[in-house]
């Protein structure tokens, strides 16, 4: 049996109020793309499951559901990617959605070139740059600041997923699609961007993103500072998110300052980075508190 071109993997958990639509819309406009729709059950308590088996049933040739016991989106995703066979993947969560045609559109860019991936325009987020850029190396679309780190607005090579053992953390919560993305572009030859907005986010008060802990911070923010100390190409991706942490971190008031002050320093966050409107709003507030001088 050939391989599909394209695969679409989604963690579903307790989202039989979204799933559907978020399935509808990865099948509008795809009839002529030969892709895959992997369904992963993430042990909802809801009818998802039941939703996610319907749809099965209804496109059995196109659509895959697995049922397993909860371990989080990262562990949804990376079981996803053990049963998948396109030679592309996509990840959607379930309750977003693709524009109509969204596929057909990313079948007929990926044929024009030889990328590792592809990265698209969404609908969240203001350093998202929605402009096109032909094919380039890694380290120059990094330098030039195509790059984001946004898990939905992405078609990665599944070989070099396969070759290079690639995952999502499943011990962090949080930052750990930007580092499944970086880890990806970092072991990529070349990349592109279009200009295309195919991904649509639903804002969700109840998300992890949305409802941080401050030892989810910590633990993710120790990832990031550890993965930015072999990953120069990425450090100013990552200062952004650092920063962005640290800044949640203090407003959330759980961990001593002289401790935050203490990971502050040792990140060595970029000057271009504190100085931009990306970063100053955490911290002018962080250096008010501690009177810092870096």
């Amino acid at each position: 049996m050939s391989s599909p071109f394209i695969s679409v993997i989604v963690p579903v958990y307790n989202c039989g109020r979204y799933v559907g639509e978020c399935i509808e819309s990865i099948l509008s406009g795809n009839d002529a793309v030969d892709f895959e729709l992997l369904l992963i059950d993430d042990g909802s308590s809801d009818n998802s499951l039941q939703i996610c088996g319907k749809y099965a049933s209804t496109y059995p040739d196109k659509i895959k559901v697995w049922h397993k016991e909860n371990g989080g989106v990262s562990s949804a995703r990376n079981y996803g990617l053990d049963k998948t066979i396109g030679e592309w993947v996509i990840f959607v969560d379930a309750d977003d959605m693709l524009v109509s045609g969204a596929l057909n559109l990313l079948q007929c860019k990926l044929i024009e070139g030889d990328i590792d991936l592809l990265q698209f325009g969404l609908t969240r987020g203001v350093n998202v740059r929605n402009e096109s850029v032909s094919s380039q190396s890694v380290t120059d679309y990094v330098a030039e600041g195509y790059c984001h780190v946004c898990i939905g607005g992405n078609v990665f090579r599944s070989r070099l997923i396969k070759e290079h053992s690639i995952r999502f953390d499943e011990e962090i919560a949080l930052a750990e699609d930007q580092l499944f993305v970086m880890t990806h572009l970092g072991n990529a030859s070349r990349a592109r961007r279009i200009a295309d907005i195919l991904y649509i986010y639903r804002e969700n008060d109840s998300s992890a993103s949305n409802t941080p802990s401050s030892d989810k911070l910590l633990i993710s923010y120790n990832k990031l500072l550890d993965f930015k100390k072999d990953n120069d190409i990425f450090s100013e991706i990552v200062d952004v998110t650092l920063v962005s942490h640290m800044y949640i971190l203090i407003l959330l008031g759980n961990v001593p300052l002289k401790e935050l002050e203490t990971l502050y320093n040792k990140s060595a966050i970029s000057s271009k980075v504190i100085a931009s409107d990306k970063g100053s709003r955490g911290t002018i507030i962080f250096k008010r508190i501690m009177g810092c001088s870096n």
